[in-house]
Protein backbone atom coordinates (compact mmCIF):
# COMPACT_ATOMS: atom_id res chain seq x y z
CA UNK A 1 0.00 0.00 0.00
CA UNK A 2 0.79 3.66 0.08
CA UNK A 3 2.88 3.69 3.74
CA UNK A 4 5.04 0.60 2.14
CA UNK A 5 5.68 2.28 -0.65
CA UNK A 6 6.32 5.55 1.09
CA UNK A 7 8.85 3.38 3.83
CA UNK A 8 10.61 2.07 0.70
CA UNK A 9 11.29 5.61 -0.55
CA UNK A 10 12.35 7.05 2.81
CA UNK A 11 15.15 3.75 2.26
CA UNK A 12 16.01 4.95 -0.69
CA UNK A 13 16.47 8.23 0.15
CA UNK A 14 18.01 7.65 3.46
CA UNK A 15 15.34 9.29 5.43
CA UNK A 16 14.36 8.76 8.91
CA UNK A 17 10.73 8.05 9.87
CA UNK A 18 11.12 7.49 13.09
CA UNK A 19 8.63 9.42 15.43
CA UNK A 20 11.13 11.28 17.29
CA UNK A 21 13.33 11.68 14.05
CA UNK A 22 14.30 15.61 14.03
CA UNK A 23 13.44 16.77 10.94
CA UNK A 24 10.03 15.88 11.67
CA UNK A 25 9.98 17.95 15.08
CA UNK A 26 11.28 20.96 12.89
CA UNK A 27 8.23 20.94 10.25
CA UNK A 28 6.26 20.55 13.24
CA UNK A 29 7.77 23.31 15.11
CA UNK A 30 7.78 25.51 11.59
CA UNK A 31 4.25 24.74 11.08
CA UNK A 32 2.97 25.51 14.42
CA UNK A 33 4.96 28.58 14.32
CA UNK A 34 3.36 29.27 10.90
CA UNK A 35 -0.62 28.68 12.85
CA UNK A 36 0.21 30.85 15.49
CA UNK A 37 1.52 34.11 13.31
CA UNK A 38 -1.97 33.44 11.18
CA UNK A 39 -4.18 32.88 14.40
CA UNK A 40 -2.61 36.07 16.32
CA UNK A 41 -5.04 38.23 14.92
CA UNK A 42 -7.68 36.13 16.54
CA UNK A 43 -6.34 35.94 19.80
CA UNK A 44 -6.05 32.35 19.46
CA UNK A 45 -2.67 29.91 19.49
CA UNK A 46 -1.69 26.30 19.10
CA UNK A 47 0.89 24.29 21.65
CA UNK A 48 -0.03 20.88 20.09
CA UNK A 49 -0.83 20.23 16.80
CA UNK A 50 -2.31 17.09 17.58
CA UNK A 51 -4.65 18.20 20.80
CA UNK A 52 -5.30 22.10 19.83
CA UNK A 53 -6.37 21.17 16.36
CA UNK A 54 -8.11 18.13 17.38
CA UNK A 55 -11.54 19.18 17.96
CA UNK A 56 -11.45 21.57 14.71
CA UNK A 57 -12.73 24.84 16.34
CA UNK A 58 -8.38 26.31 15.96
CA UNK A 59 -8.54 24.59 12.88
CA UNK A 60 -11.33 26.75 11.36
CA UNK A 61 -10.50 29.74 13.34
CA UNK A 62 -7.16 29.25 10.81
CA UNK A 63 -9.19 28.36 7.55
CA UNK A 64 -11.48 32.06 8.55
CA UNK A 65 -8.27 34.04 8.78
CA UNK A 66 -6.85 32.30 5.73
CA UNK A 67 -9.82 32.48 3.59
CA UNK A 68 -11.09 35.69 5.12
CA UNK A 69 -14.44 34.33 5.07
CA UNK A 70 -16.60 33.13 7.86
CA UNK A 71 -17.69 29.45 8.10
CA UNK A 72 -20.59 28.83 9.43
CA UNK A 73 -21.24 28.45 13.08
CA UNK A 74 -23.02 25.49 13.57
CA UNK A 75 -20.26 22.91 15.05
CA UNK A 76 -20.65 19.44 16.89
CA UNK A 77 -17.74 18.29 18.94
CA UNK A 78 -16.67 14.85 17.99
CA UNK A 79 -13.82 14.40 20.00
CA UNK A 80 -11.11 12.18 18.99
CA UNK A 81 -12.79 11.90 15.32
CA UNK A 82 -9.28 10.90 14.11
CA UNK A 83 -8.85 8.20 15.60
CA UNK A 84 -11.34 5.90 14.25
Amino acid sequence: GFRRGMRWLAREQGCDLAEDAPWKRIQQNTFTRWCNEHLKCVQKRVGNLQTDLGDGLRLIALLEVLSQKKMGRKVQLLGNWWAA
